[in-house]
């Protein structure tokens, strides 16, 4: 039986889970829902305000000491969050929210801070204080944990790492989400990789199917299919430049990348980690290693409850 140390809570976008947490990161109860179409964000929070009150009925005695959020989106210093996906969440107190449901202590932080935190802390991480965390999929975020604990950075969007400049004056380069040109994010996010995908097969003469994914290029080249095997290749230089560069500012001992695209494994991470070692300076050559999170979709819940128990 798992003894409840925290309550923790991830909203995504499209939906969201709430466990009880051990010390060690063992999952307990757990509900998740997925966001009705026609619900804004007060009301998404009122019903897992509720599965929340559930969790703890369910589990009884013993009752957890402290709440801990991701949240999909910006959170400010006063733990208000806002969302470019969902509608009404900025007129919510989520901290206060919390500790008025639960009467207890509560933090809020965003889902890729919470993601670093929680690999560091319960995952492929945890034999080190230091990392950097990128998330890969429809686009590129991350966070960087430094002493054990989420750096926020002078105004809190550290590990923006999708938005470091790979091809920034290329006028052929495609369009960031940001609205600039060749960021990582626009070269190597499972969008990307899916687009660049559609092109390549059409160059040679294919089918070029609207919902082509990052996960079927994946698999062609698993399949060594040299339209796949470019496109591959591409979108790992792009984010072979940015995990360097982050090595080069934080000098970091391991690098964890998570997120959908990652679960494409060694197809990956296999020459994303020789391109790394090519971008590098002689001085950090081998220094560093590139990891596979090993928390899958609950490196963010599991960093909610991380960052609970630092209360």
């Amino acid at each position: 039986m798992v003894t409840s140390e925290v309550l923790a809570f991830d909203f995504g976008g499209t939906k969201a889970r709430c466990a009880l947490v051990s010390r060690d990161g063992r999952l307990g109860p757990t509900r998740a829902q997925r966001r009705p179409p026609s619900a804004d964000g007060p009301r998404w929070l009122a019903r897992m305000l509720d599965e929340g009150r559930g969790l703890l009925a369910e589990a009884g005695p013993g009752a957890p000491r402290a709440v801990g959020v991701s949240f999909g989106g910006p959170v400010d210093d006063e733990g208000r969050v806002s969302s470019m996906h969902v509608a009404g969440w900025e007129k919510v107190d989520l901290r206060r929210s919390m500790r008025e449901a639960f009467g207890l202590p509560c933090l809020v932080d965003n889902d890729a801070n919470l993601g670093a935190l929680g690999e560091q802390r319960f995952g492929a991480g945890r034999d080190t204080a230091h990392l950097a965390y990128f998330t890969v999929s429809t686009g590129v975020g991350g966070g960087v944990v430094l002493q054990g604990k989420v750096h926020h950075g002078a105004h809190g969007i550290a590990g923006e790492f999708g938005h470091i400049p790979f091809r920034p004056f290329d006028l052929a380069a495609p369009e960031c989400a940001c609205g600039k040109r060749g960021c990582v994010e626009s070269l190597a996010s499972g969008r990307a990789i899916a687009r660049e995908g559609r092109r390549a097969l059409a160059a040679v003469g294919r089918p070029a199917p609207d919902d082509l994914t990052a996960e079927q290029v994946f698999a062609a080249a698993g399949r060594d299919e040299t339209w796949a095997l470019g496109v591959r290749d591409r979108a790992v230089e792009a984010l072979a430049h940015a995990v360097a560069s982050v090595l080069c500012v934080l000098d970091l001992p391991v690098v964890v990348i998570g997120g959908g695209v990652a679960q494409a494994g060694e197809l990956l991470l296999g020459p994303l980690r020789g391109r790394v070692e090519d971008a590098l300076p002689e001085v950090l050559r081998g220094r560093s290693q590139v990891r596979q999170a090993a928390l899958g979709d609950f490196s963010s819940l599991l960093g909610a409850a991380a960052l609970a128990m630092e209360d």
